[in-house]
């Protein structure tokens, strides 16, 4: 047994579970110890009684040696039988004829067997002759286990319940380690919360003050990498601005055979500008809003977007449709929804080939959950890239298709933030299609 639980501690497991582990095999043990103790004693207990009782009817009787009429009116009760004999050695009376008959055993507690029944006899020695009072051994070690049975019953009805004890004290005793574990469970990059350490353990309160001390520190810098990252691209929008006023004065004056020079920077600049103001809507997202919801047409928020892309998709000739099967409001802001659909198609229409569709549907189901579905003829994504498409800056190499690997990222933080989420499926044959799934929609 000591075995099998060295074997269960050393595999990993609760703190619950190690406790009960030991405790519970420890308080077994100290109540068989505790059983075995009340069995000893109890035994002791009738056992001496019983002698007693036995040398009491002896000198009862003393008399007796002399005239016949042995006192057995108490006798009987308690499992005894007497036997007389003269100063002589001669038998004078025996409660039964089915005793054992012997006149030399010294005086005081002896134990015999006569035709295979055990006997306790007590010899009481007179100057007028000899009493004997017998009982058999099996009636007093069915006394024993009668008596000892009450309080083994007790004690078998409390195991399970002072067990039961045990759980709730040890359920008690780390039900703060549970809230602080559940507190640490919530925490993210935009919510870094100090861990409750109201009753902590004092065995417990240094590690989690020092977790409280991480959480700060952490806090702290992903508040210096906001504000960097949020005025770095706030200064970088004047001068990308300027640069583009610049590059379209520069085309009226550059010749005809430069125009392709100038078209290169132009696109870079734009991408730049691009980068730009997607570090910026990053920055943005990554500071708590505490703006109140409200209710969003998730149809004027697709047309929308598909207005505003609807130039880019133009300049790639790709389809670009919409399929509405009915409203669906939403609770949220709409900036932030706005943002998932428009990077989601903005990437679509990237990703497709020149003259391809993108399909952009909206529908709710039996449930109430409303879904937005975006598909693509793009490449599609390999499974095992799919886990780390929303890392920021991760890129697929090999796509061909210049970015800077945050749209995806700034999509699904909008989303969740919203209480939505978002799915990547590679389509059957070619292309890739992203769901964004609203569980708390109503339609309209």
């Amino acid at each position: 047994m000591l075995r099998s639980i060295r074997r269960r501690l050393s595999e990993p497991q609760s703190l619950r579970q190690r406790l009960l582990c030991w405790l519970i095999p420890v308080y077994i043990l100290v109540a068989a110890m505790t059983t075995a103790l009340s069995w000893i004693t109890a035994a002791d207990m009738v056992n001496s009684f019983m002698d007693g009782q036995m040398e009491s009817f002896a000198r009862l009787n003393e008399g007796a040696t002399q005239a016949r009429g042995l006192k057995l009116a108490d006798v009987e009760h308690g499992g005894y039988s007497m036997v007389l004999w003269n100063a002589d050695g001669q038998l004078i009376e025996a409660s039964s004829p089915t005793l054992p008959l012997l006149k030399d055993l010294p005086e005081g507690i002896s134990r015999v067997s006569h035709d295979g029944t055990r006997w306790l006899v007590y010899s009481l020695h007179t100057p007028t002759g000899i009493v004997q009072c017998l009982q058999e051994t099996e009636f007093r070690d069915r006394s024993i286990f009668k008596f000892s049975n009450k309080a083994l019953i007790w004690l078998v009805l409390l195991i399970p319940s002072s067990s039961y004890v045990i759980w709730l004290a040890i359920r008690a005793s780390l039900r703060p380690l549970e809230r602080v574990s559940r507190a640490a469970a919530g925490q993210n990059e935009r919510n870094l919360t100090e861990l409750p350490l109201a009753g902590v353990p004092d065995e417990i309160r240094p590690l989690v003050q020092s977790i409280n001390s991480l959480l700060t520190r952490l806090r702290q810098s992903f508040a210096a990498q906001q504000r960097f990252v949020h005025d770095a691209a706030h200064e970088l929008r004047t001068p990308m601005a300027a640069l583009n006023l610049q590059l379209q004065n520069l085309r009226a004056e550059i010749p005809e055979a430069s125009q392709p020079r100038i078209d290169a920077m132009e696109s870079g600049v734009q991408r730049a500008h691009r980068l730009v103001e997607q570090l910026l809507r990053l920055a943005r997202g990554d500071a708590a809003s505490s703006r109140p919801a409200q209710p969003v047409s998730l149809e004027a928020l697709l047309r929308n977007s598909i207005t505003a892309l609807m130039p880019l998709a133009d300049a790639r000739g790709i389809d670009l449709g919409c399929d509405v099967q009915g409203d669906v409001i939403v609770q949220g802001q709409s900036d932030e929804l706005r943002s998932v659909t428009d990077n989601l198609i903005d990437n679509a229409l990237r990703y497709s080939p020149p003259g391809g569709t993108v399909d952009v549907r909206l529908w709710c189901d039996a449930s109430g959950v409303a879904h937005i579905e975006i598909a693509d003829e793009g490449p599609g994504i390999d499974r095992q890239h799919l886990p780390r498409v929303f890392d920021r800056f991760f890129r697929v190499l090999g796509s061909g298709v210049e970015g800077s690997g945050l749209g995806l990222a700034i999509a699904q933080g909008a989303a969740q933030r919203q209480g939505a989420r978002i799915e990547l499926h590679n389509r059957p044959r070619r292309g890739l299609l992203a769901r964004v799934i609203f569980e708390a929609a109503a339609a309209a």
